[in-house]
């Protein structure tokens, strides 16, 4: 991780109240709810981290800095390091940031001390943005500039637009109509400019409803979605949950009269696949299931009903519950009916059709 330099001192020019430092918690975001501040995002969260080397082309123009965010309105103002190299000669400059309204307004501006700058160098400096006074809702744009003090004009800008993820908060409609993509939730620079952090959601091929598998299992392979950001997934949890007022599961843990199977999400490619979490235990002979081991029961990784128990669970509703999704903390249930009245071939009297043996 790279280690966030100290400021220098800086004149800061602001149409309102002047900018105040405030200090950064610095732990890594991929762990869920870690933060009360705005932070650098922990590099080992992502799956393409971006540093400036000694490889870097010396007369090629260069820009890097970590992944920011994400950000609450109301949160304090954070320290951000950049690094950077103007291809030209040496010359006098001034390092500077400007916030924007969304009319475009200019509402701050800080300035560092004049720098003389050497040709082809590659330097580092570190602001305060501060976004406790100025982001809101409507997003705050800001610009890293390089200011050319003998020519009087702005000769490099790296910028981007930010938003709280507050408003990044679809409702489960939109999300099962199509895919949802967020706003920037943060920033990063990848060598060549500043960008902004984006995740892209998309559930629609999740099913309403699981059909019935062979041997009386509940088969989740089916259930995945889409999945694509410069983050690793993050999650806090991923539930399958049902009522079992039948009482059809006495041996597995209950929350009042719901039961809840832990799952794991596996990303592959921008594919998420769901699995059980946890080892069952099963009685061969009912199929009987526990979450614990049980004289009589063998260790599966399969969910299986109970025999003669297809019936009763017939036509149930499950719900997919994802609790803090990926940066933009997305928590959402999916309800999921489960069929099981389609079999051709059952018991008696649960199948359209059933073997019938012994000797006559």
């Amino acid at each position: 991780m790279l280690k966030v330099a100290l400021l220098t001192s800086a004149f800061i020019i602001s149409s309102f109240n002047s900018v105040t430092s405030k200090g950064i918690n610095d732990k890594p975001i991929f762990s869920k709810h870690s933060f009360n501040h705005p932070s650098r995002i922990s590099d080992v969260s992502f799956n393409n981290p971006s540093y400036p080397s000694s490889n870097i082309q010396s007369s090629e123009d260069y820009f890097s800095c970590p992944k920011y965010g994400p950000f609450h309105v109301g949160d304090p103002d954070f320290e951000a390091t950049f690094t950077y190299r103007v291809f030209g000669p040496s010359r006098a400059i001034n390092e500077r940031i400007r916030g924007f309204s969304p009319a475009g307004k200019v509402i701050f501006s800080i300035v560092q001390p004049l720098k003389d700058y050497i040709e082809d160098s590659l330097e580092e400096v570190t602001f305060t943005i501060p976004i406790r006074d100025y982001l809101t809702n409507e997003g705050l744009t800001f610009k890293f500039e390089i200011y050319d003090r003998n020519l009087r004009k702005v000769v490099k800008e790296h910028g981007v637009t930010i938003y709280p993820i507050d408003i990044n908060k679809p409702t489960l409609s939109e999300l099962k109509s199509s895919a949802y993509e967020t706003k920037a939730l943060g920033f990063y620079g990848d060598g060549k400019d500043m960008k902004p952090i984006i995740e892209r959601y998309d559930f629609t091929s999740i099913s309403d409803y699981l059909d019935i598998d062979y041997y009386y299992r509940l088969n989740i392979q089916d259930i995945s979605f889409d999945f694509d950001s410069i983050s690793k997934i993050s999650y806090s949890n991923i539930f399958l949950r049902f009522e079992d007022r039948e009482n059809l599961f006495p041996y597995l843990s209950h929350n009042g009269t719901n039961v809840r199977i832990p799952l794991n999400a596996n990303l592959i490619g921008k594919k998420v696949h769901l699995s059980y979490k946890n080892n069952f235990f099963v009685n061969r002979t009912t199929l009987q299931l526990a979450d614990f081991s049980k004289e009589g029961f063998l260790s599966t990784k399969n969910f299986y009903l109970p025999i003669n128990g297809k019936k009763q669970f017939n036509n149930k509703l499950l719900y997919l519950d994802i609790v803090n999704l990926g940066l933009a903390d997305i928590t959402v249930s999916f309800p999921i009916r489960y069929i099981a009245d389609r079999s051709l071939v059952g018991l008696c009297g649960e199948g359209g059709y059933y073997v019938e043996g012994g000797i006559k």
